[in-house]
């Protein structure tokens, strides 16, 4: 099985997903992890991702408008480069 093209994507967009915001919102309110909340696996990893940023991130991710917060997104790329989030 060959390795399947990958491409970069911003942090504000991980963060933007229903996925994540799924996952931070599970964990957060002391839900069980669901192995299988999504077919997508771009959607469960950033289910996943969601989860595990809950642990570093108490605040909220987006305004009342939608829009991506910088604490949210600083944050992140914080926990992300020393290593605790995928």
């Amino acid at each position: 099985m060959s390795q399947l093209t990958t491409k970069a994507v911003g942090l504000s967009s991980i963060l933007h997903t229903a996925a994540f915001n799924r996952g931070y919102q599970d964990a957060r309110n002391g839900k069980p992890f669901i192995y299988e909340a999504y077919k997508d696996v771009n959607d469960q990893w950033n289910y996943e991702r969601g989860r595990q940023f809950s642990v570093f991130f108490s605040g909220q991710i987006k305004n009342k408008r939608g829009k991506v917060l910088f604490d949210a997104v600083h944050a992140y790329a914080l926990a992300y480069r020393s290593g605790h989030l995928l």
